[in-house]
């Protein structure tokens, strides 16, 4: 059984890479840290956190393979609501995203398999607390920015806004299935590295 020290991997959920919205978004988050922050603020990969608190004692491959094959291509719709600032340091600016069906199916089952399931040895407690999890505390978003100060100025939220009027005037704010990866959080933004990635299925 896996300790809290063990629970360092996140799993995720991207766009298609060669979509024009993982470009777009990608593009977006560079620039926010160029353009508004110097390059201080960290550049990271456009993503849904699917789970976190995930063991380094699964294998990266099998929790990937699983979670790509857990719903279709065609159920999984991701569809970006807006935009929402706030003082959480990797929710300082960000889309919300649309608790569809195929969304949260895909992360309750995350959830329950590769952050409760380890750690328990009931299964019938892991899935309850995954559907509480799902219920209560599940929020779907892919951040912008992450920037350790209380507020964003008002200048860079306009900033922010304008880029995405631009960006959704082009791109459209949704997609079907996507990538999934494992990815250790547990080190500095900078330093996060994939594990391993797979296409939904």
């Amino acid at each position: 059984m896996a300790g809290n020290n063990d629970l360092k991997y996140s799993l995720w959920l991207s766009p298609p890479d060669n979509s024009p919205l993982f470009r777009a978004l990608q593009d977006l988050i560079d620039n926010i840290s160029e353009d508004c922050f110097g390059g201080a603020a960290p550049k990271f990969m456009p993503h849904v956190t699917l789970t976190s608190q995930i063991s380094v004692e699964l294998n990266p491959k099998e929790v990937v393979d699983h979670a790509s094959k857990v719903i279709s291509v065609s159920d999984l719709r991701i569809e970006i609501a807006d935009l929402d600032y706030g003082p959480i340091y990797t929710k300082k600016a960000f889309l919300r995203i649309k608790k569809t069906n195929g969304l949260l199916e895909l992360a309750e089952d995350s959830r329950r398999v590769f952050t409760y399931l380890p750690t328990l040895d009931s299964a019938a407690d892991a899935e309850d607390l995954a559907k509480e999890w799902i219920q209560f505390e599940y929020d779907p978003h892919i951040s912008l920015v992450y920037w350790q100060e209380p507020d964003l100025d008002d200048d860079v939220k306009s900033y922010i806004e304008d880029a995405l009027k631009e960006l959704f005037a082009n791109t459209q704010g949704s997609w079907n299935g996507g990538k999934v990866r494992l990815v250790d959080t547990s080190l500095p933004v900078d330093s996060w590295v994939v594990l391993a990635e797979s296409d939904i299925c």
